[in-house]
């Protein structure tokens, strides 16, 4: 996991970059922010009602999914690729992504702890052969026998001619985001955070 901001920033600029998003992040943020705010209280309510049988706790999943996971709002229509800011404008989900915490902890409900390795990207970005030999031994696995997946290449999106940088720069969180898109992400992301870390302490994690 990352800073949910920087990731939701990360995944903006992916898509700016391959030509479906032409909203600055600050627009993109305010657009989805709503949305967010809303899939951020199922979620907790989600982790503070029992799970099983309990026909409330089946309608909260199936609310979340289809409005904050699959699809946004509910529709099918998936503007990813189409654009179609201004019918749902929060459906690039940069957001809610970031929801670690809870997502986690609702996956602890189907998969023991011993079962779970959390890894801090700062720390696979600063070490990814370290960090890879790690998880192969979390999983078993001895790495000099471990072959490497073949990379499929795939041809882009239609519309697209590139998967990545497509002859633009990436841009910075810290110029992308002014003061106030900032206070309202760390707003947003406060209390899931916290849940984060509580799930932090409970399970075998590889730190920055």
């Amino acid at each position: 996991v990352r800073d949910p901001a920087k990731r939701a920033h990360a995944a903006w600029d992916h898509n700016r970059r391959a030509g479906s998003e032409k909203r600055s992040f600050e627009v993109a943020v305010k657009d989805e922010l709503p949305a967010a705010m809303s899939c951020r209280a199922l979620v907790l309510q989600l982790v503070n009602t029992t799970s099983g049988s309990d026909p409330a706790y089946r309608t909260l999943v199936r609310r979340y999914v289809e409005r904050c996971v699959h699809y946004s709002d509910g529709s099918p229509n998936n503007c990813w690729v189409n654009k179609k800011y201004s019918e749902v404008p929060s459906c690039k989900r940069y957001l809610v992504k970031g929801f670690y915490g809870p997502h986690i902890r609702l996956w602890l409900r189907f998969f023991p702890k011993t079962n779970v390795l959390g890894v801090d990207s700062e720390a696979l970005f600063a070490a990814p052969s370290v960090v890879a030999s790690q998880v192969l031994a979390f999983l078993g696995l001895d790495r000099s026998t471990t072959p490497g997946a073949r990379r499929q290449l795939r041809a882009p999106p239609a519309g697209q001619n590139c998967w990545h940088e497509c002859g633009l720069q990436k841009t910075l969180y810290s110029t992308a985001a002014g003061p106030a898109t900032v206070d309202s992400l760390q707003r947003l992301y406060a209390e899931t955070n916290g849940v984060l870390e509580e799930v932090r302490r409970e399970l075998k994690w590889i730190r920055s």
